[in-house]
């Protein structure tokens, strides 16, 4: 039997103990590190105390871990970071009170929400109210999402463009194509998932690919009535498209990467309209075969 002694003894030696650790919190809790979780929600429903840990937990081909100041954090800018991680289990102490601010540094991932903020209070402290966020611009999704269309439209604009362009009625749309001015969902796919960040890791996983294209359908091809010449419910808007495929393919030094600077050979699929076929091309550095 232990003695009262004993047991006053033990609780001495034990109890500081329980104090010096505080608690960890796994990002996300099961979901992880991945930009498609709402983590301003999580982190609103912890608190967070001085002597927590955090710790994210990610597949380190497709995430990161960046640390970075408020400013940066709002504009979603990972490029100015005050420390990058990339281990797959990153974990953090949290040594003193006031707001850390964490993304992940892969293109694009950041504005899909992979971000959070952590408010860390003192002992005997309430969490600081956050400085409103400016409201970021959501994705405008496609009015008619179950009709994900524009390779056959983007096939017959571009082939009478580059009629018109060289002169030659045999041209062919994959004679004239790169990663900028791109010829429709097939291209912009098959080139987010192969296209890597200069250090052959992809940018994005199938997941992220496909959700992009879907969020972002109504901004790649700009609805409207039909085109009797061209016969094709879409629009080929190259500004738009332009514009978000700059963004996502633009490297935190701010060059954009290419077909030809990323993959090669690389196979690319087309629909031809006329024959109504898909079919693959192939692409080299020299020339698309």
């Amino acid at each position: 039997m232990v003695s009262p002694k004993h047991v006053m003894l033990m609780f001495t030696i034990i109890a500081p103990s329980a104090i010096c650790f505080g608690a960890v919190y796994r990002v996300g809790d099961a979901s992880g590190w991945h930009p498609t979780f709402n983590y301003t929600k999580w982190a609103s429903s912890n608190k967070f105390h001085v002597g927590d840990t955090i710790r994210f937990e990610y597949n380190a081909i497709f995430h990161n871990v960046k640390e970075v100041t408020e400013p940066n954090y709002r504009a979603c800018n990972g490029t100015k970071a005050i420390a990058t991680y990339f281990s797959g289990n990153d974990s953090f102490t949290l040594n003193h009170p006031g707001h850390r601010y964490f993304l992940c540094g892969f293109p694009y991932h950041c504005r899909y929400g992979q971000k959070v903020e952590i408010d860390v209070v003192g002992e005997g402290s309430s969490p600081s109210p956050s400085p409103s966020p400016s409201p970021s611009p959501s994705p405008v999704a496609d009015k008619n999402p179950a009709n994900i269309k524009g390779l056959e439209c983007f096939n017959t604009l571009m082939v009478v463009s580059n009629h018109i362009k060289t002169g030659h009625l045999n041209v062919q749309i994959f004679d004239f194509v790169n990663i900028i001015n791109s010829i429709g969902i097939g291209a912009i796919l098959a080139t987010m998932l192969s296209t890597d960040d200069g250090t052959s890791r992809p940018i994005f996983t199938a997941g992220e690919a496909v959700k992009f294209i879907t969020q972002n359908n109504y901004i790649l091809f700009k609805v409207n009535k039909l085109i009797e010449v061209l016969h094709c419910w879409k629009r080929f808007s190259s500004r738009s498209m332009d514009n978000v495929l700059q963004e996502i393919f633009r490297r935190e030094d701010e060059t954009f990467l290419t077909l030809k600077a990323t993959c090669k050979p690389f196979l690319v699929p087309f629909y031809d309209l006329r024959l109504t076929l898909l079919f693959v091309g192939f692409f080299t550095k020299e020339r698309l075969k």
